[in-house]
C-alpha cells in the first residue's frame, strides 16, 4: 500500500497536464481563421481516437508483455512527438504596411523588418 500515494499524485499531475494541454492545442489549431474549422476538427478527431484507443492498447501491451514495457512504449511515442519547432525566417514574415518600417513591430522576438 505504500505505492498508493505516489500513484494518486501521478494521476493528479497527469490529469492537470492533460486538462491544460488539450485546450491550448485547440487554441493553437484555431489561430488561422481560414483553416480554423478544419484544424480543430482534425485535433478533436485525434484526441477522441487517442482517448478510445490509447487505454486499450496500453492494456493490451501490459497484458502481453509487461506494464513496464507498455509504459515505455508510451514514453517512446511521446519522445518522438516532442521536438523543437523550426523558427520561421524573416523572409516568411509578411511585409510591413506602407506607413513605414519604423512603425512596424516585429512579429517574432529578435527579428526586424527591413
Amino acid at each position: 500500500m505504500a505505492s498508493v500515494p505516489p500513484a494518486l499524485a501521478g494521476a493528479l499531475l497527469w490529469g492537470a497536464g492533460v486538462s491544460l494541454g488539450f485546450p491550448v492545442g485547440l487554441s493553437a489549431a484555431a489561430d488561422d481563421p481560414a483553416m480554423a474549422a478544419a484544424r480543430v476538427s482534425v485535433c478533436s478527431s485525434i484526441a477522441c481516437t487517442a482517448l478510445l484507443a490509447g487505454p486499450s492498447l496500453i492494456g493490451f501491451l501490459g497484458h502481453e508483455l509487461t506494464v513496464v514495457h507498455a509504459v515505455a512504449a508510451v514514453a517512446v511515442l511521446l519522445a518522438g512527438a516532442i521536438r523543437p519547432l523550426p523558427v520561421p525566417s524573416s523572409a516568411a514574415l509578411p511585409p510591413c504596411p506602407s506607413r513605414g518600417a519604423d512603425s512596424c513591430e516585429p512579429k517574432y522576438q529578435g527579428e526586424t523588418h527591413s
